[in-house]
């Protein structure tokens, strides 16, 4: 797995577009509706006010996908991508491989009756062991998303004392569900 960067031209976008930004990709790459183990990053910039984010030279475009799939994608830059109203230029885009990290971070991990704490807890501690992925679980603030006009509920998670293999393998799968809507996305922690 790799991650594909495009930086992205804009005003501002919703802080919660992950649904959305997936729609945009998927009008643009129908491909990547179907994509298996595909994930979608979410876009980070300045807090604005009023549910949105700015825009700025730092905001990215990321799609985690195999290396044999990026060819399939390259076209995508030079697009503009319509996400709820806001318009977003994409520029060419770099090719990152995973880093290993003692710890990573995902803004959101969402898993089936995810709202109550303790099952999401036993649930995420139960994937992580799926995936053969040991590291100290950290879960944080609640947090929800929209999905074509419902609420679904996540959490913050943080996975520190992780080896570089398993930190690899962790970035590779995540946790939890609507990966490509940016849940479950986990990248290095600050």
């Amino acid at each position: 797995m790799v991650d594909l960067c495009f930086p992205m031209v804009g005003l501002s976008l919703s802080v919660d577009h992950g649904y959305a930004l997936y729609a945009a990709v998927c009008r643009a790459a129908p491909r990547f509706h179907g994509e298996a183990g595909a994930g979608l990053g979410p876009v980070t910039g300045r807090y604005a006010g009023e549910g949105l984010l700015d825009i700025g030279p730092g905001s990215v475009l990321t799609l985690r996908l195999t290396g044999a799939a990026v060819a399939d994608y390259l076209h995508l830059a030079g697009r503009t991508l319509e996400v709820e109203g806001h318009r977003l230029a994409v520029g060419p885009p770099r090719v990152l491989s995973l880093t290993p990290a003692g710890a990573l971070a995902a803004r959101i991990v969402t898993t089936r009756n995810g709202h109550d704490h303790d099952r999401f807890v036993r649930e995420a501690a139960r994937q992580m062991e799926a995936a053969g992925v040991s590291g100290n679980l950290e879960v944080g603030r609640r947090r929800t998303f929209r999905v074509q006009g419902l609420q679904v509920v996540g959490w913050e998670v943080r996975i520190t004392d992780l080896s570089p293999g398993h930190s690899v393998r962790l970035q590779e799968t995540g946790i939890g569900g609507r990966r490509r809507m940016g849940c479950g996305f986990f990248r290095p922690a600050k």
